[in-house]
């Protein structure tokens, strides 16, 4: 969470708490705040990354997606933080199951 404009570590530890006691979060309780839009588009790709129709590589292509452009902004080296994620999206392509997968 600390890559969401507006949230620091004590907000992101409220939220972080509201999730788990309220097992998700409705977002429109935080609509007004003025981290909202990056908690929504940080929360529409944890919701699109865990359809389990998709690979593993499908689903870390799309957690790659949401966090290029934050790493650009963000990482001197970002180029070679996006080759490590591709990395891994061609050895996550081997596995068909992501509990094989973790635990090789």
């Amino acid at each position: 969470m600390k890559y969401v404009p507006g949230v620091g570590l004590i907000t992101a530890k409220k939220i972080i708490e509201k999730i788990i006691a309220e097992k998700g979060l409705d977002i429109n309780t935080i609509e007004k705040s003025k981290f909202a839009e990056g908690l929504k588009k940080l929360l529409s790709m944890i919701d699109a990354a865990k359809n389990d129709q998709l690979s593993i590589p499908q689903k870390i292509e799309i957690i790659k997606e949401y966090y290029s452009p934050i790493l650009q902004a963000t990482e001197y080296d970002y180029q070679v933080r996006l080759l490590d994620i591709n990395v891994l999206i061609d050895l996550a392509s081997r596995y068909n199951s992501l509990d094989k997968f973790h635990y090789q």
